[in-house]
């Protein structure tokens, strides 16, 4: 009776190990993913960011050109 009790403790704790080690490998992929959707979310945003810096120069130094024309 002890033997088989130590088995199904055994196979109970060899059960709850895989089923841990797939939850930590499925969280280490979850992180991953988080992680990946940042960086393209980084990515974009600068890329915004540039793209709005470059309008704005470009707005500014077509106000300055026209009121250098004005001026004259």
């Amino acid at each position: 009776l002890k033997e088989l009790i130590e088995l199904q403790i055994r196979r109970l704790v060899e059960m709850q190990e895989k089923w841990l080690d797939k939850i930590s490998t499925r969280i280490e992929q979850l992180e991953q993913e988080r992680i990946s959707r940042e960086e393209e979310w980084r990515r974009k945003e600068a890329a915004r960011f540039e793209l709005d810096q470059q309008m704005w120069s470009t707005e500014q130094a077509r106000i300055i050109a026209r009121d250098n024309i004005f001026m004259q």
